[in-house]
């Protein structure tokens, strides 16, 4: 049942192919939206605000649609709605909504404000209030159940009796293009002329609601008889009667080009003119021959009607809403079998709806807006092709046609056909004629035939296996003959040479399914994309890439090209093709897509027919899409213009969501800010785009593409403004669109102060910590240097006794010494001048060790030296004190260097030098090597020698300071000295300290 419905609509809705009139109502892209999507069921009124909000008036409440969603309304702010069941919605120029309630009263809703009329105290009737109107002056009127009541900007008042009205019962009140108010009051139709205190009736039977038109007219729907009414206020007497049949049953809206839409008894929606006037109106029981007319059915039965500012055609029914809305591409389908299309001669164009298992009456010829079945001529065609003298050739299963000015004749096929083993239905695959008329043929699974001189002959392609047969053919600008082939080969003969093209050629589209000239270049369309022969080798087409398989493609004569590929129809426009010739793969390339959401119906079958899109002589542009057809008028330039409005819905912060205002304060520390916003575009609103900014945040634009909400996170205090902006389907930019100020409050540590606060507070403590330091440095200081103060005064208490008992008591025994001499001297001057010889080495001895007193006073690191190079430069000074040829010596480091104590580092110094003097006046060494180790835990000084050694054991001889005083000063570090020595085998003298004793930032004191 459900294909003979198909068929039967196939043959009664087209379009006519000699022009591109307006859609009628099957062409119309139908959106239903009910329950599941959220929209309310049985919407019983229907209205749109001027700031494009959809607003739905149902018996459970008031629902507001962007588009996107729909939103209840039940409050603005503290004021409620009187009621849940609307009953009336309109929506004035000058914006806002009025709204009426099936239990009487109104409320008015201007987007900020809620203003309620209740009936009781509000000066409205009790009675259910059916519809608003707005008059000329700005006055707004009220049709209700018992009465109709008018709105001066305060309060309602009742003029039903005022104005004469017959009946207290006001359905409708519509004004026309003057001024002048229309009134169905109780069954009659009621004029209150602009100025007149008083309503002229006329007689006229009329159950059905009024209507104004685009014109400003107003059409009343009479019964007994059953007549359409223009209605006139000029005129006192009733207006002719327009018979109308039972398809005009209800009305239900004039649209902005003046159509008619109608509904008869059983709910078909139609798209109707309007009748003529004089004819005899026939009663509603004679027999009604069947309508010829396209009709919609929907899922429930219609109750109210819109037409929005953008031309979508909304329906409001028992199951929700249903949106029409006039494609770009108008489709029709599904048909039985697939669809083969055919443009013949004089803007001809011709439809086969194959079913293998249906032969015939599957052939049709659009005639004058109808899709006329053509007997006795093809079918169950499988392939067309119009040749370049306008000859139409149709292909099906073992057969051939061609369309001689409006007449089919068919051509004998190949022998070969019949004959073939397997199935004899074989189908045409692809039809091609050539420069010398002759007729080319691919049949599936026989392969080639050419039809030269009535003479069908197999042709075999060098390199093709003779059962294989091409996909598609073309011949070019200078008579080639293109063969397509499956698996990326193309063959071509020129001047009788054949040449086969594989992948090694370039051919990258994998199986070939178009061959065309674009620009007199040979193209090629595939399952993997496009490309096209250029200098000898095919190239790819990567700017193409996206758009998947490609079944079509064609140029039309203005110079655009259409593709049908898997993505939809493609138009890429002519002045952008030379951008292919400068780079294949140029990095942005403009082109036009049309997808379901314009009206293609699907995706083309990729084997046959092939290719899928073809031009007719009127321009238009047609598609076969599986078992649908569909075309697109390039010179309609459908287009949406409106510009959309954009909103801000609300403002959430950490879950609290609030209603925007002009400026909006969030919560402090909000962590998560979420904007939520909205542009009212009804045709596609899953296309709109939009662009958002928070200034004193973020210098750029973001994109956020069709997402209609804006995400922040831990926002620092401030002020911000956010803007957005949007476009609807078709790219018209709303560039003011909606912005708020946003203010995010500081808590006190997020405050100025209380940074200054911490600046002041992190400031003393550093100042404190300086002084601090200062102090502890300046004590360190002190005490260090009333340490070297107090080594020093020992040190020279010391070499005072020192010199005391050395210095003094050897001259005091020089003099006694002196004295023995003198008194020997005349008796036994032999012994006289051995004595003074003693007496002379004794004075050598003391003068000495005051020497080496001395020395020791001055034997401390110089000052601006460190450890290693003082330790260097022994060499030099001790090597000159002794007079004697200085040793070889080197100084090694091992470990990261690190400050020692200034106190400390004065003993080492001390110490070593006393050890490197021995090592040269006692060990007589010629190499020397001092080894100083920085250690993590630990403080070393080696210095070895090679000399004749030394016994660690033995004193040091009398009157000298030597290794006993390296062990005292030693002792007096808290460190420890250690000397290994053997005659003969040199000397080694090893000082450690702690680290926490030696180094400077390990404590290092004493």
């Amino acid at each position: 049942m459900r294909g003979i419905c198909a068929v039967c609509a196939a043959i009664l809705v087209v379009t006519n192919a000699s022009a591109s009139p307006r859609p009628d109502i099957t062409e119309y892209l139908r959106t239903a939206l009910g329950p599941a999507q959220g929209a309310p069921a049985s919407p019983w009124r229907l209205a749109q605000t001027s700031d494009g909000f959809l607003w739905i008036g149902t018996p459970a409440g008031l629902y507001r649609f962007d588009g996107v969603r729909f939103e209840r309304i039940d409050s603005l702010g503290t004021a409620r709605l009187l009621d849940h069941s609307i009953t009336a919605l309109m929506a004035p120029l000058s914006g806002g909504l009025w709204i009426g309630y099936e239990y009487g009263g109104a409320s008015f809703l201007d987007g900020k404000t809620l203003r309620n009329y209740p009936g009781a105290t509000g000066g409205l009737p009790r009675g259910t209030l059916y519809t608003f109107v707005t008059d000329f002056d700005g006055v707004v009127w009220a049709a209700t159940t018992r009465g109709l009541s008018r709105f001066d900007g305060r309060r309602w008042t009742d003029v039903t009796e005022t104005l004469g009205l017959p009946s207290p019962t006001t359905f409708e009140v519509v004004a026309d293009k003057t001024g002048n108010l229309w009134i169905r009051s109780g069954g009659q139709v009621a004029l209150l002329r602009r100025g007149s205190t008083k309503v002229h009736v006329y007689a006229l039977s009329v159950a059905h609601p009024l209507f104004g038109d685009p014109g400003g007219h107003v059409w009343a729907n009479g019964t007994h008889p059953d007549c359409l009414y223009l209605l006139d206020p000029t005129q006192d007497a009733n207006p002719p009667c327009r018979p109308r049949g039972p398809e005009y049953d209800d009305f239900w809206l004039f649209d902005h080009s003046g159509n008619l839409w109608v509904a008869d008894a059983t709910d078909h929606v139609r798209i109707l003119p309007i009748p003529a006037e004089g004819e005899p109106a026939r009663p509603r029981d004679a027999v009604q021959s069947p309508s010829n007319q396209a009709f919609l059915t929907f899922g429930g039965q219609p109750i109210s009607a819109l037409e929005d500012r953008e031309g979508n055609v909304w329906f409001g029914t028992t199951a929700g809403l249903e949106q029409l809305r006039v494609s770009r591409l108008r489709s029709h389908g599904p048909f039985l079998g697939f669809v083969v299309l055919g443009a013949g001669n004089n803007n001809s164009l011709w439809i086969g709806t194959t079913h293998i298992r249906r032969p015939g009456a599957d052939f049709f010829q659009l005639n004058e807006g109808l899709m006329v079945p053509y007997a006795g001529g093809p079918t169950s065609i499988t392939a067309s092709y119009r040749d370049s003298a306008g000859v139409l050739w149709v292909g099906g299963y073992g057969r051939l046609w061609r369309l001689e000015e409006r007449t089919w004749d068919e051509i004998a096929a190949p022998p070969e056909i019949s004959t073939a083993p397997g199935d004899p239905r074989r189908p045409t695959q692809a039809i091609v004629r050539d420069a010398n008329g002759a007729v080319w043929l691919s049949m599936v699974q026989t392969g080639l035939f050419k039809l030269e001189d009535h003479r069908w002959s197999p042709i075999l392609v060098p390199g093709i296996p003779a059962s294989d047969y091409p996909s598609v053919m073309c011949v070019d600008a200078i008579g080639s003959v293109w063969l397509g082939y499956a698996h990326a080969r193309i063959a071509t003969l020129t001047h009788g040479v054949w040449h086969l093209y594989t992948e090694s050629d370039g051919i990258s589209v994998g199986n070939v399914q178009v061959l065309t000239k674009v620009n007199d270049q040979i193209w090629v369309g595939g399952d993997q994309g496009a490309g096209r022969l250029r200098d000898g080798r095919f190239e790819a087409l990567p700017a193409l890439n996206a758009l998947g398989g490609i079944t079509g493609l064609l140029q039309a004569r203005n110079g655009d090209l259409w593709l049908n590929t898997s993505i939809g129809a493609v138009r890429i426009p002519r002045q952008e093709l030379p951008h292919l010739d400068v780079d294949p793969a140029p990095t942005t390339l403009a082109y036009e897509r049309f997808d379901f959401q314009d009206g293609m119906p699907g995706v083309a079958r990729a084997v046959r027919p092939l290719p899928t899109v073809l031009e007719s002589d009127d321009g238009r542009i047609w598609f076969d899409v599986s078992d649908h057809y569909a075309w697109v008028d390039p010179s309609e330039h459908l287009r949406n213009t409106v510009i959309p409005a954009v909103i801000i819905r609300s403002v959430t912060d950490d879950g609290r969501r609030r209603d925007p205002q002009d400026s909006l304060a969030l919560f402090p520390n909000a962590h998560n800010v979420v904007i939520d916003y909205t542009a009212t575009s009804l045709s596609i609103p899953n296309r709109m785009h939009f662009k958002y900014r928070l200034e004193h945040f973020e210098g750029a634009w973001q994109d956020a593409g069709p997402r209609r909400a804006a995400y922040y996170n831990n926002l620092p205090p401030g002020r911000y403004l956010f803007r957005v902006i949007a476009a609807n389907d078709d790219g018209v930019w709303n560039t003011r669109g909606a912005a708020i100020s946003l203010v995010v409050p500081a808590l006190f540590y997020q405050t100025i102060w209380f940074r200054l606060l911490c600046v002041t507070i992190f400031l003393s403590a550093v100042a404190a910590l300086l002084l601090g330091r200062l102090r502890q440095i300046t004590e360190r200081q002190r005490r260090n240097l009333e340490q070297r103060m107090e080594d020093r005064l020992n040190e020279r208490s010391r070499i005072a006794r020192e010199l005391h008992d050395s210095l003094l008591q050897g001259f005091e025994g020089l003099l006694y010494r002196l004295q023995a001499v003198r008194h020997m001297l005349p008796q036994r001057p032999d012994d006289a001048d051995r004595a003074l010889q003693v007496a002379l080495e004794k004075g050598d001895e003391a003068i000495a060790e005051s020497r080496e007193a001395v020395r020791g006073l001055r034997s401390a690191v110089p000052i601006g030296r460190d450890l290693e190079e003082a330790l260097r430069a022994l060499r030099e000074e001790c090597g000159t004190e002794e007079a004697r040829s200085t040793p070889s010596y080197r100084v090694i480091v091992e470990g990261p260097r690190r400050k020692l104590a200034p106190l400390v580092q004065d003993e080492i110094y001390r110490i070593a030098r006393e050890a490197f003097r021995n090592a040269i006046r006692h060990a007589n060494a010629d190499a020397i090597e001092a080894e100083i180790t920085y250690g993590e835990d630990a403080f070393s000084l080696r210095l070895r020698d090679n000399g004749v050694g030394l016994d660690p054991q033995a004193q040091q001889p009398e009157g000298h300071w030597g290794l006993q005083g390296m062990r005292e000063r030693a002792t007096q570090l808290q460190g420890r000295l250690e000397v290994w020595g053997k005659r003969g085998a040199g000397t080694e003298v090893e000082l450690t300290l702690p680290a926490d004793l030696a180094y400077e930032d390990g404590a290092g004191k004493r």
